[in-house]
């Protein structure tokens, strides 16, 4: 066995390993590190196991993003497979994969070592529900903004991520992560790794795009990556998103992660966000944080 830096040649064999590991997970594969390393720059140091035959054992995911270890400034994904020790004379932070499967031995192996445990909270829907019991599950009052949402906007399925990308910048008023990561993005859709729904309003001028969002599809769940709305298109999240829980349900999909839920730190908007979130329904899923 050896250790081997990860290297172009070696992205197929990376991320077949990842797809086939139980706890692997799209923050494992290179399509998103290569993504974490142009939205916030950093050097990387993931490296695999390789046995003389050449075929992968173990991965670690390592990006040092400044004076730390971290990834888009969250928790590095948990090393699966057979990983040796390392040492690192600075904070590193990794997190579980939302897969149910944990490797708890390596978990031990690491606690022992000398990290400590935690745990942050994701909101996750079942989307093997019927369409009636998602709909019971919505919030109270989320039930009629979802349908005057529909009403008011037309939602549709993309393949360019551009409508979202302009969207993006004209509310928050800047340019917000380099047009080589939407490029990424747009990339993942076109192989069944993404799914670009903008919420359509007609007026004087045609239609117009008033809100957009980006979902993440891999193994058989997705993830609320990125979204945008105007701020007077309202009811347009609303609509957008329970098109988008009946749109992946309909591709299969079994989860659907909306994201992190309050944690320490977390900013009055970050606070609402999660609240947002969870009145879509599911259930708070725990992912093990081990830091040093």
């Amino acid at each position: 066995m050896r250790i081997a830096p990860l290297q172009p040649a070696l992205y197929e064999k990376w991320d077949a390993f990842v797809l086939k590991h139980d706890s692997g997970w799209w923050w494992h594969s290179t399509q998103w590190i290569r993504y974490a390393l142009a939205h916030s720059g950093g050097t990387d140091l993931s490296h695999c196991i390789l046995d003389d035959e050449g075929c992968i054992h173990g991965i670690c995911v390592l990006i040092r993003e400044g004076d730390r270890l971290s990834m888009g400034g969250d928790p590095l994904p948990f090393p699966i497979g057979i990983v040796p020790d390392f040492e690192e004379r600075i904070a590193v932070r990794f997190r579980s994969s939302p897969l149910a499967a944990r490797d708890t031995d390596m978990i031990g192996d690491m606690i022992r070592s000398g990290y400590n445990i935690g745990g942050w909270d994701s909101q996750v829907i079942n989307l093997t529900q019927t369409e009636a019991q998602l709909h019971a599950c919505l919030r109270k009052s989320y039930t009629s903004l979802v349908n005057k949402g529909r009403r008011c906007y037309r939602i549709v399925e993309v393949q360019s991520i551009r409508p979202l990308m302009y969207l993006h910048r004209e509310c928050a008023g800047r340019e917000t992560r380099p047009e080589a990561t939407w490029l990424m993005m747009e990339a993942w859709s076109h192989v069944g790794h993404g799914l670009i729904l903008l919420a359509e309003q007609d007026t004087a001028a045609g239609m117009i795009t008033v809100a957009g969002a980006y979902f993440i599809l891999y193994k058989g769940g997705a993830y609320y990556a990125s979204s945008a709305h105007k701020p007077e298109a309202t009811n347009a999240m609303h609509a957008l998103i329970w098109t988008a829980m009946l749109r992946l349900k309909e591709r299969g999909v079994e989860r659907l992660e909306l994201g992190w839920q309050e944690r320490t730190g977390d900013t009055e908007k970050d606070k609402g966000i999660a609240l947002f979130k969870r009145g879509f329904g599911g259930s708070p899923q725990r992912i093990l944080v081990l830091e040093r």
